[in-house]
């Protein structure tokens, strides 16, 4: 991702949280695909954004005719710095 644009209070835009969580996901789960923007919020202090992606992954039964049998959406919560963009953590997101 090119450069970080912060907006007149010195935060990045929801939208570049998202797309930040959404490269550092493809880059820990490359086999990720379908891959969906479930919620996103400003933390109560406005210190990072909370993204939850969900996506799918293959399964090992998979059918090989059918890329979207044995695919499990999995969840997960990512937390990017609201001010730089960077990577703080991801957790699994229980539905």
């Amino acid at each position: 991702m090119s450069g970080i644009s912060t907006t007149s209070n010195g935060k990045i835009s929801g939208k570049e949280a998202v797309q930040h969580a959404r490269a550092y996901l493809a880059e820990v789960f490359p086999d990720a695909f379908g891959i969906r923007l479930e919620e996103l919020g400003l933390t109560e202090d406005e210190k990072h954004w909370s993204v939850t992606l969900s996506f799918l992954r293959q399964t090992e039964t998979a059918d090989e005719g059918n890329v979207f049998a044995g695919a499990l959406r999995n969840y997960k919560a990512i937390d990017v710095d609201a001010h730089t963009g960077q990577f703080i953590a991801m957790r699994i997101r229980l539905i």
